[in-house]
């Protein structure tokens, strides 16, 4: 239920920007940020709805002060307008931030429910809140030397610290091939990440660094697709695009390039 809400609120969402209808198009976006903070497209979108609100709403009253004032007027009215982008663009960071915030509570309370032994849910959490592998499996190596009972517990310890151990190691691995200009081996590292993550993690938690290698494979499988489809290769621009909507499925350029594609195929 809550992805085909997603999903509704995005086509909406798409429509009204292709509309400029951008107080509806803000709403959706707000829409999509209420059910996931961390969705960067809604994010942008209202940025974009709520600059071209201010600005729409700031041109008509300079043109009407501009025409009873003149030049001293029209100055004004450009500082004002200057300043209320400003205002504009600091109450989405704060937005952001207190949406980050939002999140981040979230995530320790599900990590505290997932692991209620002491010291657990917070070397965990070095990990998935704040991307600190290393300290992490500090963290874990001391809690398995003071003794954790019964074995169970341990084994179960141990094997949270393989599975970090393994996601640092192929994170470290795709950024040194993503870097390199090497998409393909990149997303066959992260993938790796990124499954082992979900085995060792409750349902539902993904970390930073995760969400991080998300965005940028997303963004890089977009910008592949789009210069195949330049070159006319439309099977490889919809493999690229493809590969984008699994690392990133909330991505909105990417399924747009994609029903793009579909509506030209039929």
């Amino acid at each position: 239920m809550r992805d085909a809400t997603r999903r509704r609120h995005e086509v909406h969402l798409r429509a009204f920007l292709d509309r400029e209808s951008w107080t509806e198009a803000s709403a959706e976006a707000q829409a999509l940020l209420d059910l996931d903070p961390f969705h960067d497209e809604a994010r942008i979108a209202r940025r974009r709805a709520q600059a071209a609100i201010e600005h729409a709403a700031g041109a008509g009253a300079c043109a009407e002060g501009v025409a009873d004032g003149g030049r001293a007027q029209k100055e004004s009215c450009t500082t004002g307008t200057a300043a209320s982008s400003r205002r504009g663009r600091d109450a989405e960071a704060r937005g952001w931030a207190e949406a980050r915030q939002k999140v981040r509570a979230l995530a320790a309370e599900a990590l505290e429910q997932a692991y209620p032994e002491p010291g657990v849910a917070t070397a965990v959490g070095l990990f998935v809140l704040d991307g600190k592998v290393d300290a992490a499996l500090d963290a874990l190596r001391k809690l398995r030397k003071a003794g954790i009972e019964p074995r169970a517990d341990d084994r179960a310890l141990q094997s949270l610290a393989a599975g970090i151990t393994l996601i640092g190691g192929k994170f470290k691995d795709g950024q040194t091939a993503f870097l390199a200009g090497r998409l393909t081996e990149a997303h066959a590292q992260w993938t790796v990440a990124i499954e082992e993550e979900r085995r060792i993690l409750p349902p539902g938690i993904s970390s930073v660094a995760t969400r991080s290698v998300r965005r940028s494979l997303a963004q890089a499988w977009l910008e592949e697709g789009t210069r195949f489809e330049a070159r006319g290769q439309l099977d490889a621009a919809a493999a690229a695009w493809k590969r984008g909507a699994w690392a990133e499925p909330s991505n909105l350029e990417i399924r747009a390039a994609l029903q793009r594609l579909e509506k030209a195929a039929r």
